[in-house]
């Protein structure tokens, strides 16, 4: 479906080398516990952007597309459709780009129970599945979809994720929680309206193997009007994030459709300017 191009929780982080701030911010908190704050958001988002080009992929029956999506952002996938397996394949080939500097490439299978419909239940399983920045790969379940009027409510569980980062190194993610709670609008196939709530946690290892777990303590709320200005990123929430003796809180603002995070440790925040 179109609006599921972007919702999600888990958005972004760039590099470090490329964030803006100055000498006394680099200063004022401990450059490891940073390190893992924003490698935590960089598997946030390349989980949450293999979710929706598996739903892209999925179905489009909400606005009428029954045998797959074939249009932005999924026009140079190769899309095939087993309906006696159960079974979706999705290949990016050469790649698509589907905005900024994200260009997807290789493969991802889903496999659904029952009739392939909104609600299905389905399980997706990401093979060097890449968004341009980072590459995963693992399994990501989809289960419990309900529609209540324009929300759909589901459940994401995400096991044995391997993300490969620029600098070649990996973060792993035993293990990946979420509920999401969308609400499509008024306007049903015009993004511009839309809106996501997330809740969930995380388990992993950073790619200095650094344990840490990541709860989100305020709802993460993302909006399809900042998609329209070309902003990934959520637009409030929070995170806790706990490794070793540190106890991480990373914010994500008040609302605006900007591309600030704020991170503070041991009562010292800095304030980065994501790319």
């Amino acid at each position: 479906m179109q609006a599921t191009q972007w919702y999600a929780v888990c958005l972004v982080a760039g590099l470090l080398g490329l964030m803006a701030c100055n000498k006394n911010q680099e200063a004022a908190i401990e450059p490891d516990a940073e390190a893992v704050s924003m490698q935590n958001s960089e598997s946030e988002d390349v989980v949450q952007d293999a979710i929706d080009a598996a739903e892209d992929a999925f179905d489009g029956v909400d606005d009428g597309l029954r045998n797959g999506r074939t249009e932005e952002p999924e026009r140079c996938a190769t899309i095939r459709i087993n309906e006696n397996a159960r079974t979706i394949v999705v290949e990016y080939g050469n790649g698509c780009n589907i905005g900024g500097n994200r260009t997807r490439k290789g493969k991802i299978t889903i496999t659904y129970r029952g009739v392939r419909n909104f609600l299905a239940e389905r399980t997706v399983v990401l093979d060097n599945y890449s968004n341009g920045i980072h590459t995963i790969s693992g399994t990501i379940t989809i289960t419990e979809r309900v529609m209540s009027g324009n929300v759909l409510s589901y459940n994401v569980v995400g096991s044995n994720l391997v993300i490969t980062r620029p600098n070649g190194k990996q973060i792993r993610i035993s293990e990946c929680r979420r509920t999401v709670r969308y609400d499509f609008g008024t306007r049903l196939l015009d993004v511009a309206d839309d809106q996501v709530q997330i809740n969930g946690s995380t388990v992993g290892t950073t790619d200095e193997g650094r344990n840490f777990r990541a709860t989100i303590v305020s709802p993460v709320i993302m909006k399809g009007s900042c998609l329209r200005a070309a902003t990934f990123y959520p637009v409030s929430g929070r995170y806790e994030i706990r490794t070793g003796d540190w106890t991480i809180f990373a914010d994500w603002g008040e609302g605006e459709c900007d591309k600030k995070i704020s991170i503070t440790v041991n009562n010292r925040t800095v304030t980065r300017t994501l790319p």
